[in-house]
């Protein structure tokens, strides 16, 4: 299967280019060559992605290095914190690593997240290479550039806007993740076919066994469509100002459901359930009919993601989680809402009131 080249465009010639399909992790050694030449090589992943995929990486950089060091933390949102970024600094320093070092982010959401702000503070920046190994992080969090590690009050409120300089997306990847991981990057892909567009909409209804049974030209396309869909928002919104808000499909209600369950429940999952409840809202707000609802429902349940308030949670946590969000301007709630088939708009100063039945609709 050939290679995708998607490019991210960006000013002060910062764009770069996403690379996507099977073997496109041997597409690595020449991009270093011709870009970081005589730079230190450091990869940054989990316990967990280190074992299983050691090996292949360390095969693809022998060609071109074999001094590369390898660091790593205990897998999991617990590992999102700022004293992962220290531990991981440090053993930098030690390791005798300067500014002519290029990071090699190997891994899931969290991964990504950690070395991609660790790149931007580590002797106030250093480049970085995103190799997504999930299918939420090829489909979302690997492109753009967003980093940070969580507080206790929230997720994501430390970090930077810090661009990588390539992505690579290798879908052989996706053949040793297991199913609940899968599931969890497919409310981010129906993310992009819900709130931005109708016709991946179409390609998710058409597809959704295909999808699951990871065929190959399925995949590509899937993966592609999201990063294309990323990049254009990106391009156009680095910096989360405007139009880059949409991109937060199911997240405002999704990471006070994640917060108020200390992390225990998945990030897709969540997501799944903020947009059922976005989707609901809109249907108090006459902005889509409950038809349209009812087909948003119906793809995240096909898809196997829930659609409900797990029990034991009520509104009152999820609304005081929601009020560490890093949009909330002054005391408004800030939500991407539906208004059409695969269309979306921000809505500033959403009633409280409107959540809170929303969220007990769903319950």
């Amino acid at each position: 299967m050939d290679l995708k080249t998607i490019s991210l465009s960006l000013p002060h010639d910062r764009g770069y280019d996403i690379i996507i399909g099977e073997d496109a992790l041997l597409s690595l050694p020449d991009f270093i060559s011709s870009n970081f030449k005589d730079y230190r090589l450091v990869v940054i992943t989990d316990n967990t992605v280190k074992r299983i995929f050691y090996d292949n990486l360390i095969a693809v950089l022998s060609t071109i290095d074999n001094n590369v060091l390898w660091l790593s933390f205990n897998a999991g949102e617990a590992s999102k914190k700022i004293s992962t970024i220290e531990t991981l600094a440090s053993q930098m320093v030690e390791a005798g690593l300067t500014r002519q070092t290029l990071v090699l982010a190997l891994g899931g959401g969290v991964v990504g997240d950690i070395a991609g702000f660790l790149s931007s503070v580590y002797m106030r920046s250093v480049p970085f290479i995103q190799i997504p190994t999930t299918l939420l992080a090829m489909v979302d969090s690997s492109v753009g550039g967003k980093t940070g590690v969580d507080l206790p009050q929230g997720k994501n409120l430390i970090g930077a806007f810090y661009q990588p300089s390539t992505v690579i997306i290798d879908t052989l990847f996706l053949e040793t993740l297991p199913v609940d991981q899968f599931q969890q990057g497919l409310a981010e892909a129906a993310k992009y076919a819900i709130g931005l567009d109708a016709s991946l909409f179409d390609f998710f209804i058409d597809n959704v066994e295909n999808i699951k049974n990871l065929e190959p030209d399925i995949l590509m396309h899937l993966i592609s469509s999201c990063c294309d869909n990323k990049a254009k928002v990106v391009s156009g919104d680095e910096h989360d100002r405007g139009m880059r808000h949409l991109l937060n499909l199911g997240h405002t209600v999704g990471h006070g459901l994640e917060a108020s369950s200390g992390y225990k429940f998945g990030h897709g999952d969540c997501v799944s359930i903020g947009m059922c409840v976005a989707a609901r809202i809109s249907v108090m707000l006459n902005m889509i009919s409950e038809k349209e609802e009812a087909n948003c429902n119906d793809l995240l349940k096909r898809l196997g993601l829930p659609n409900s308030i797990p029990k034991g949670f009520s509104s009152d946590n999820i609304i005081k989680a929601m009020k560490h969000d890093k949009k909330r301007l002054a005391d408004q709630h800030i939500m991407v809402l539906l208004n059409g088939r695969g269309k979306s708009c921000v809505i500033k100063d959403v009633d409280e009131n409107l959540i809170i039945k929303a969220i007990e609709a769903l319950s």
